[in-house]
């Protein structure tokens, strides 16, 4: 792991008195990463080699490609075909490694910390901070920066992908903030949607992407997550040219990659 040092120079009423302190370690709060739906915690590899790289010391919630074949379970129960599905209901193993990881970060780390949801790891990551985590630990949380969310339930009439679970977390998160906590949402804007043969191949992708999400296909996003899903009210908001939505399809343009990371980084603490 590397960390910055740096020398501050502290200067006299003249030039010669200018002299040098000790060489002090700058350390930045840590990331407890939440990974996005149908992701695995060794998809961020990278990204956590980026970000301890500039100082942030990285906890990846552990899960396995495997482990979102639980979700399926809901497929048994009568709120999933009404379309009123609770997270804890399909979810609790997610919990319950985001609790883990988070307890393991307390450990190390006394200061607090940050918290990076990708994709459905932002909403999930808000829920957390609305049911899961105990109030008198809210303060341990810094920010959380979500990277692609669909955050917004889609329009009644579109089908919802996630059976309720997304208008479940936003009626609960009804004033979307922890006052304790800093939200920044991050969105990409690379690829517009198009119909089969208007455009490029990846463009359809994205057109089949968008409509459930949001209830139009013809817009702008990152492949995946259209941008007028991506963003809370009174975040604070950041659009990304040419970010693509995951690290596994498109590793060198996604929101971590080298290059895009430095357009919302110096909002982590």
């Amino acid at each position: 792991m590397s960390w910055c040092c740096f020398a501050s120079p502290s200067w006299g009423t003249r030039r010669q008195h200018r002299r040098r302190l000790p060489c002090m370690k700058q350390e930045k709060a840590p990331c407890v990463i939440l990974p996005g739906f149908g992701n695995k915690s060794d998809d961020y590899v990278e990204f956590v080699k980026t970000l301890e790289g500039r100082g942030h010391r990285c906890y990846v919630v552990p899960v396995k490609r495997s482990d979102w074949w639980k979700t399926f379970k809901g497929l048994g129960t009568l709120n999933y075909w009404t379309g009123k599905l609770e997270p804890n209901a399909v979810l609790d193993w997610y919990f319950n490694s985001v609790r883990n990881t988070i307890e393991e970060a307390e450990e190390k780390e006394s200061d607090g910390f940050n918290i990076i949801g990708h994709s459905a790891g932002g909403w999930l990551g808000r829920i957390y901070l609305q049911e899961q985590i105990p109030v008198e630990k809210n303060q341990l949380v810094k920010t959380l920066i979500t990277l692609g969310t669909p955050h917004l339930p889609p329009p009644k009439d579109s089908f919802d992908q996630t059976r309720g679970l997304l208008t479940y977390v936003n009626n609960r998160c009804e004033n979307n903030h922890r006052r304790e906590v800093s939200y920044v949402c991050v969105g990409g804007k690379s690829l517009q949607g198009k119909k089969w043969r208007e455009g490029k191949f990846e463009e359809w992708i994205a057109y089949q992407s968008y409509g459930p999400v949001c209830g139009v296909g013809a817009t702008w996003g990152d492949g995946i997550t259209p941008l007028q899903s991506a963003f809370l009210e009174d975040a604070k908001r950041i659009v990304i040219e040419g970010a693509l939505h995951s690290p596994v399809s498109a590793p060198s343009s996604w929101y971590g990659s080298e290059g895009l990371i430095d357009e919302w980084i110096h909002h982590l603490q």
